[in-house]
């Protein structure tokens, strides 16, 4: 079909009875700016690739695998939409209003989301590598399986959201109330510290590895302090961490003052990485020296 001009649309929708049916229709780069009529329009497939939807009303809409690459959607309110499978690969949806939306297995890629309004969201598979989620709202969201990989979520808040099985963070799942438990089996400690200073959350972690217990404190997105069996900073930080079997439980946190560690989380976990790959090389080579004095026994 060929491209409607904005009167067209307008024409189309007005003779008609009922939400807008513009289903499979090329909007590509046409101005829709502040729209009040597309409220749970039938946008399935449509091509909206380019297209000015600055604060347009998009309440309930189904935009199923619509196309909304380097869209304008900033201030949209899309509350409740349906935005299976879209691509909206680095559209504006900074300040939008996404309360409830599905956005199953979407295409986020590099879009900016900044402020957004996601509360309750359904983001399950969504692709969310390079977004920008600064100061969004994230509370109760559904994140699952989510590619998180340079993902920003400096400020934003994740309040009981249910953080499972996603990459390049792997961040804690099922959160509730004001504090989440998890196991060190299902989700690597150190992702768990990655994630918390990434939303710049203030956190107190408590760590049970048979028994053992520990603690690590996070304050506006930095590793603060730590503390097990008589170590402290990250001495104990790398104890911790390299427990690897336990469970963890994770309350808020109001800094106190007690800093102990002074690194960014991205340098801690580099150093426990090297600390753990030394430690399985002299383990190596123990088994491979024990190895040969048997061998040689023989």
């Amino acid at each position: 079909m060929s491209e409607l001009k904005r009167y067209q649309v307008l024409m189309a929708v007005i003779s008609g009875r009922g939400p807008a049916y513009l289903r499979g229709v090329n909007l590509a780069t046409i101005d829709l700016s502040n729209a009040g009529w597309l409220e749970e329009a039938d946008l399935r497939g449509a091509d909206l690739e380019g297209a000015n939807l600055k604060r347009a009303n998009l309440k309930g809409a189904n935009l199923e695998m619509a196309n909304l690459h380097s869209a304008n959607l900033l201030g949209a309110n899309l509350e409740g939409a349906n935005l299976f499978k879209v691509k909206a690969r680095v559209a504006n949806l900074s300040m939008a209003v996404l309360r409830g939306a599905n956005m199953k297995e979407a295409n986020l890629t590099g879009t900016t989301l900044m402020k957004a309004d996601l509360e309750e969201a359904d983001l399950e598979g969504a692709d969310l590598e390079g977004a920008n989620l600064e100061g969004s709202n994230l509370r109760r969201a559904r994140i699952t399986n989510v590619n998180l990989k340079m993902t920003n979520l400096d400020g934003a808040d994740l309040t009981e959201a249910i953080l499972d099985g996603c990459s390049g963070l792997s961040p804690a799942q099922n959160c509730s109330g004001a504090d989440f438990q998890g196991a060190i089996k299902a989700i690597r400690l150190a992702d768990l510290l990655q994630i918390g200073c990434l939303s710049r959350s203030d956190l107190r972690i408590e760590v049970y590895s048979k028994d053992n217990r520990g603690d690590i404190f996070i304050g506006a997105g930095k590793v603060l302090h730590a503390h097990t069996s008589g170590l402290e900073g990250e001495e104990a930080l790398m104890k911790i961490l390299g427990w690897g079997k336990g469970r963890f439980i994770a309350y808020p946190f109001t800094p106190s003052g007690t800093v102990t560690i002074d690194k960014p989380v991205e340098h801690l976990v580099l150093q426990w990485r090297r600390l753990e790959d030394e430690k399985n090389f002299l383990d190596l080579d123990s088994s491979l020296l024990i190895d040969d004095q048997l061998a040689d026994a023989r």
